[in-house]
């Protein structure tokens, strides 16, 4: 079995804000300098929460306020106090099945994401 490796952050720290340069556009090169070292590692893939929404945020996003090579998943949502969403990842060799879910746990996306760094939604 070949190890995967990857990173858990509570804060992206490739995309701190969805607005570059308001408040939240913090420690860049703090973050900077943990991304050279998650690089050096291989990361295939970083799962973050604390943005509120639920996506992938690609290496050529719009929304990315530093460089990297590997995908990042944020994985926590809420859209109002009663609808609350989470990820639920599928890891193996070939892929990552990302299962962004309702406090129900019924599937409401579903996206593969290869090891290449290809998303796919399902």
């Amino acid at each position: 079995t070949q190890k995967i490796p990857f990173a858990i952050s509570h804060i992206c720290p490739v995309m701190t804000t969805y607005t570059k340069g308001d408040v939240f556009d913090i420690e860049r090169e703090c973050y900077g300098n943990w991304n050279i070292e998650l690089e050096r590692m291989g990361v295939r893939f970083m799962l973050c929460g604390h943005a509120h929404k639920v996506h992938i945020v690609q290496s050529d996003s719009m929304l990315n306020t530093l460089s990297h090579n590997y995908p990042v998943i944020i994985g926590s949502a809420t859209f109002g106090e009663e609808d609350i969403w989470g990820a639920a990842l599928i890891v193996n060799q070939n892929c990552i099945q990302v299962l962004f879910t309702d406090k129900n746990k019924e599937i409401k996306e579903k996206f593969v994401l290869t090891l290449d760094g290809v998303t796919n939604a399902v």
